[in-house]
């Protein structure tokens, strides 16, 4: 991967968004900074492109400190939902986000912007923008899935759910610092 890339937006076939999502996050974690390193992620479902690459590099994550929130728009049932309960994972509800996009921000110079949260992204080739060494975008970036974030509604543990997957497989990593903000109406 070039670090002298600008953020660029590129078509990507359906069969390599997972790939090209694993080597841009591998390529920020062997890069990024020893401590304090923050994953954002907004995805369509457990199944996208992007929260399953995040998944086979848990170990990586959480090796090199990962704190990680992440939302998902399709609500969470069976199985897959119970180790999700934590409150670095967070539902969103909202049809009015829906149109946003899937999101990776990684530190402060590392981000991804993948297909609409309408479609579902392991279905077809899209349009994706990738961006490393890239201040300005990732803060962005950032600041879209904080304004998301906002809407999205904690999971909260059900009975009837056995213990979630992700979560599980998300274990070693860290959640961060509560970055709740006051909001006022005007």
């Amino acid at each position: 991967m070039n670090s002298n890339t600008p953020a660029r937006m590129v078509v990507v076939k359906k069969e390599e968004k997972e790939l090209k999502l694993r080597a841009l996050i591998a390529h920020a974690i062997a890069n990024a900074p020893t401590t304090g390193l923050e994953m954002r992620v907004l995805a369509v479902s457990l199944t996208s492109p992007v929260a399953v690459a995040v998944c086979a590099l848990r170990a990586e994550l959480a090796a090199a400190g990962v704190a990680a929130r992440i939302m998902l728009v399709k609500n969470l049932t069976g199985p897959e939902a119970s180790s999700l309960v934590d409150s670095s994972v967070r539902h969103l509800a909202d049809s009015r986000c829906h149109d946003a996009h899937e999101l990776l921000v990684l530190g402060n110079e590392t981000a991804w912007i993948g297909d609409s949260l309408r479609r579902e992204p392991a279905s077809r080739d899209s349009f994706e923008l990738h961006a490393f060494h890239d201040r300005k975008t990732a803060h962005f970036v950032a600041q879209s899935f904080e304004r998301i974030w906002q809407l999205a509604l904690p999971l909260r543990p059900r009975e009837d759910l056995p213990a979630l997957g992700l979560a599980a497989s998300l274990s070693a990593l860290t959640a961060p610092a509560d970055t709740a903000q006051a909001m006022t109406r005007h």
